[in-house]
Parts: C-alpha cells; structure tokens; sequence
C-alpha cells in the first residue's frame, strides 16, 4: 500500500470515530434539551386552559352577584310573581345571551321557587331535570351566609357544568337577611369548550375519569399527583398533549382536561439535529483536507518528487539535474546527499527552480492577503447591516421605533394605493402609565410597557406592523381589513388583557386606550395625518374613560 493510500485511510478512520463520538454526545444534548422545552411549552399551555377555564366561571359568578342583589330578585323570592320571570327570564336576554344552561332561585329552606333551563344549541327552553333540582338540597350550594359564594365545576348525569351559586340580599340599603341562593350553571359541553380552544388557540378536550375506552387518559390519571399536576405525553398522530384533573367544589376529582398541539419544538429539533450532522460532515471533511494537504505538501508530495528526481536523473544519460527538496528536516537532508553527488549538473537548474519556488511563495502571499481582505470587507458589511438594524428597532420592546416604522410604512402605504387596498391604523396609549412609574418606579413602568409589546405582538397577525413611537404609545398598522372586522383586533387585546391582568400576584391593572382609523385606498393620506385622526380617537376613548370613572 502506497503511503498516501495508508494517508488517507488513517484520517478516514479517525473522521470517522470522531463524527460518531461528536453526534452521540450531540444527540443526548440536543435531543434532551428539545423534550424539556416541549414539556415545559406544554405546561404553560395547560395552565393558560386552566385559567380560561376558571375566566368562565368568575365571569359567570359576577353576573349571579349582580342578579342576586336586585331588590326585585329579593321579593321575587317571597311572593313569585309573573311580571319578574316576564322582565327577567326570558330565554334570548337571560339565558342565551349570559351562556347560561339553566337558573335556580331556592329559598332557605332548600326549596326550589323557580327552575329554568334552556338548550344553548336549539335556544330553546326545556325541561329541568331532577340532577339540577337536587341542587337546592346541597347545603354546600344554597345554604349561603350574606359574604358566602360558592363556585366551580359539579358533576351531574348529563355531564360536567360550570355553576356560580351568590345569596339572595337585598340591594336598596335596608339591612336584611339572606332570603336564598341564586344558582346559575352552564354544561361544560362541546360548544363552550371549542369556545375555550378559540380563546387559548389549543385542541382542547373534557374527558370523564371513568372512561375505559381512553387509554391516554387512564395513563395520565396514574401520573398525575399533588407534586405534578401536569402530565405531557406525546401522541400517536404526532401532537404533544398534556392532561390535568379538574376538582369540583368539594376538590373532589371532576374530570380530565386535555390539551394538545403539533410536535412543532420536536420537529424543529430533529432539523436541528440534522443540520448539526450535516455541519460535522463539512467540518469533518474541511478539516480531514486541512490535516491531508500539509502532510501532502511538505511530506508526501516531497517524497515522492525527490523519488521521480532520481529516477529522472538515472534516465538523463550523461545530462546532470539537481534535486529541489527544501527545509531543514531528514528528506532535505537526502536530497542535499543527492544534491552532493550531482553538484556540477544542477547550478543551472537550481537556479531556475528558485526562481519558480519564489514566484510561487508571492502568488501565495498575495492570495492569502486577497483573503484577509475579503473577509474584513465582509466583517464590515455584517456590521452594517447590525447598525441599521438597531437603528430602527426600539431597545426596551423590541419593536419598530418611530424612525423604523416611518420608513417602512410609507412603504407600505404605496402598496396599498397601488393594490387598492385598505388599511387599519391603531394608535394604542398605556392607560394611567405615569402612575405606575411613580407607584412603583421606572423599572416596573419599563416591563409594563414590554408585557403591553407582548400582548400587542400576540394579538396582531404576522403581516402587521407594530412600532413603539415613544413613551407609552404604540402604533399598529394592517392591510387587507374590512370595516367589518376592524373592531376584532380590540376584541382580542381586551381578552388578552383580561387574562394577563387576571394572573395571580399582580400589582397593577394593564389597560390600553386605542384609536383606530381604516383608510380605504382613494383616501389614503400621507402617514402624518393618518397618525393624527387615529391618535386623536385615542385621546377621546382616555377621555371618555376618565369621565366614566
């Protein structure tokens, strides 16, 4: 075997067992670190259903006590007269409307004076069955003292259901005793959960804890304890899921919510996986390349043109050639022996042989500067684009500053002219900011203004444009929006900011003033004024809350 076969096969080898101890190591890591972030991205998944799902109960809650207050309510309890169930019970106003399956009106003694209930699907009224009228005897439900509420899930026959149960109290100002209890409930069936899926984006499912036939949720309710009442899994179509138990008023197991979503974390992990394998590979090969061409260069190459040397030097018949082997090491040191021996028949050719070798060395130099300079020009480019970037990005949110999003919306605004379409400005100001700076200091009013960026970026579409223009007001602009979706925007920021500010230690209220203008395309102005009439719209929504409150 030649020695550059034996050359070649020795670097193979050690490539080789290099990439497999690299990738080993690597996949462990990497495939480790990719399965804790798609258990913990799942954990949050779940307590973001757990929270809108408690949302729903609180809200239905605050609709009982304002129900249970009413002085009408409190004599409705003693004499049941009509012109009360005429104003008050109708099925589109009370019920339909509130999302509510049905209403029950008990009195101390735990008798039912009024029962209703209603089909949300059909909208129309139904008969009451005898699991909602055993309610009133739950002394834990209607037994209520004048502060005493009781809220949360219940488990009937007919499935889970929310229900929010407030004592009846008189609300003119004369003291009085508690008359009743006043219970409102709501099934906790498909529409209210795919209600709960649009509002947290997630498959959502409600599943019994005695379903046999669900083998998932079995396993989940084996896993499942006080120290870790989140259980993650992945599916066999390919999503993740993660399951929890619900306890009802008596914190009794209820039932078993499930959410779940793509493996996306997975799947950008085994891309990263690969491209990690396919960086080894290159980086395998450059650096089998870096180690093979020196060896060949100041080895191999030399000894094996010192060999065809001499063996041209044999074949010369009487015409004397040097041998050209340079440094300082043992095959120069053969070649000098040789030189030695040929002395008087290589000047000429050695000469010559300089001379090349130089050449050579500047050839080299000059690529080797080429080099140098092309990655310095390079290096300043990369920096460039950096200074531009930050040049147009606000430090504290991320976001388009004022300067970024005037260049790039006039940009925007032309194409909407040129496309005939129309386009949503929203001029957003932080409500009593100044009042969080002062109450509790700069640093707190600086994440204040982040958590708004979040929930601004959450709610608007990928296409749209958000900028921070300075202080506490932030602007957003989209294109391709009809008048009648122009107020979904509002919608999905107002429920987002219900579920942030409803978050367990919070200090303060998050609540925004916004000014939307849509400017179709014959009447689109140039950006300054369209800023204006949305900021002026903003400040009359300010002012309108401050007079309400």
């Amino acid at each position: 075997m030649s020695l550059r076969k034996k050359t070649l096969l020795i670097l193979l080898v050690t490539f080789l067992l290099a990439i497999v101890a690299v990738l080993a190591v690597s996949l462990f890591i990497v495939k480790k670190g990719f399965s804790n972030l798609e258990n913990e991205e799942m954990q949050r998944n779940m307590s973001r259903a757990v929270d809108t799902l408690q949302a729903k109960i609180d809200s239905m809650e605050a609709l009982d006590r304002d129900w249970a207050i009413w002085d009408d309510t409190y004599q409705f309890i003693v004499d049941g007269n009509e012109d009360y169930i005429q104003s008050n019970l109708e099925v589109n106003d009370s019920f339909n409307n509130n999302q509510l399956n049905f209403m029950l009106y008990t009195n101390n003694d735990g008798q039912v004076v009024f029962a209703k209930a209603v089909d949300l699907n059909t909208r129309e009224e139904i008969p009451v069955s005898e699991s909602i009228l055993a309610l009133a005897n739950d002394r834990q439900i209607t037994q209520l003292d004048n502060e005493q509420t009781t809220k949360g899930v219940v488990m009937l026959p007919e499935g889970p259901v929310m229900i929010a149960s407030v004592p009846i109290l008189p609300n003119s100002g004369t003291p009085g005793p508690v008359r009743g209890a006043l219970v409102f409930g709501c099934f906790l069936n498909t529409s209210q959960i795919e209600g709960m899926a649009s509002i947290t984006k997630l498959s959502t499912r409600v599943e019994c804890l005695e379903n046999p036939e669900a083998a998932d949720l079995q396993q989940a309710c084996a896993e499942i304890t006080d120290q870790k009442p989140v259980y993650v899994n992945s599916m066999e179509s390919g999503n993740i899921a993660a399951y929890t138990i619900i306890r009802d008023i008596r914190g009794q197991p209820a039932f078993v919510l499930q959410v779940d979503e793509p493996r996306s974390v997975q799947q950008q992990g085994d891309k990263t996986i690969f491209y990690l394998f396919i960086s080894i590979v290159v980086m395998g090969v450059m650096l089998c390349l870096a180690a093979y061409l020196p060896l060949e260069r100041f080895v191999i190459s030399r000894i094996f043109r010192l060999g065809q040397q001499v063996s041209e030097v044999g074949q010369s018949a009487g015409q004397a050639s040097a041998v050209t082997i340079e440094g300082r090491d043992e095959i120069s040191h053969l070649a000098g022996d040789i030189n030695g021996m040929l002395e008087r028949l290589n000047n000429y050719q050695t000469d010559l042989k300089l001379t090349i070798e130089s050449e050579q060395a500047q050839r080299q130099k000059l690529t080797q500067m080429n080099y140098s300079l092309e990655n310095a020009q390079e290096k300043l480019a990369l920096q460039s684009r950096e200074l531009k970037a930050m040049s147009i990005h606000d430090d504290l949110t991320g976001l388009y500053n004022r300067r970024g999003f005037l260049a790039l919306a006039e940009v925007q605004l032309n194409i909407a002219k040129r496309e005939r379409q129309m386009l949503l400005l929203i001029y957003a100001d932080v409500d009593d900011f100044k009042k969080i700076n002062d109450t509790f200091g700069h640093l707190e009013g600086d994440k204040a203004l982040k958590d708004i960026a979040d929930l601004l970026v959450a709610t608007a579409r990928e296409s749209d444009m958000i900028a921070r223009l300075g202080g506490d007001e932030f602007v957003i602009l989209a294109s391709g929006i009809d008048e009648q979706s122009s107020d979904i925007f509002r919608q999905r920021l107002s429920e987002k900011l219900a579920v942030h500010n409803n978050q367990p230690g919070r200090k303060y209220m998050l609540s925004v003033s916004i000014g939307q203008v849509i400017f179709s395309a014959e009447y689109l102005s140039n950006l300054n004024e369209m800023i204006m009439k949305a900021d002026r719209k903003m400040y009359e929504e300010k002012t309108s809350k401050k007079k309400q409150n």
